[in-house]
């Protein structure tokens, strides 16, 4: 009976050091990798394209610069969160994740805001969404003036 615990107890010290080992390894090496790697592609992803139109992926890389100063950037050089300040800051986005994958890919998903009124002034056009949040009109939709 000792000795079947013990062998049980072994094997299992056993599979969790060499489980621990090949994780350890493993994630060492993605990360030596993912330094080494440039971006090579931006992939944007708008969540709520089809019930909203006020952003477009060519509007996005527009306030990227095109992607310019990114694409052929290291990936551990890039500063994700300057990417989303800059992205919040338009008026029409209501949230921002930007992150890199291991393939040298940059991934930016936003969500855009709904425009649901129209305000026409002397200032200029602009929109009001649900929570009312107004910000200026960049592209025109159809909403109630």
């Amino acid at each position: 009976m000792l000795k079947r615990i013990l062998l049980t107890t072994l094997f299992c010290l056993l599979a969790a050091g060499l489980g621990g080992g090949y994780f350890y390894h493993a994630s060492t090496y993605a990360r030596e990798r993912s330094q080494e790697e440039t971006c090579r592609s931006i992939d944007i992803v708008i969540k709520d394209s089809l019930t909203d139109g006020l952003v477009t992926c060519r509007d996005i890389l527009g306030f990227l610069n095109g992607g310019n100063g990114i694409i052929g950037t290291k990936m551990q050089d890039i500063d994700y969160f300057a990417i989303e300040r800059n992205l919040a800051a338009q008026g029409e986005i209501r949230g921002v994740e930007a992150y890199g994958t291991n393939d040298g890919t940059v991934c930016v998903e936003l969500l855009q805001r709904c425009a649901k009124m129209r305000f026409i002034s002397s200032c200029g056009d602009f929109y009001c969404d649900s929570t009312g949040y107004i910000f200026p009109v960049a592209k025109k939709s159809d909403v109630p003036v």
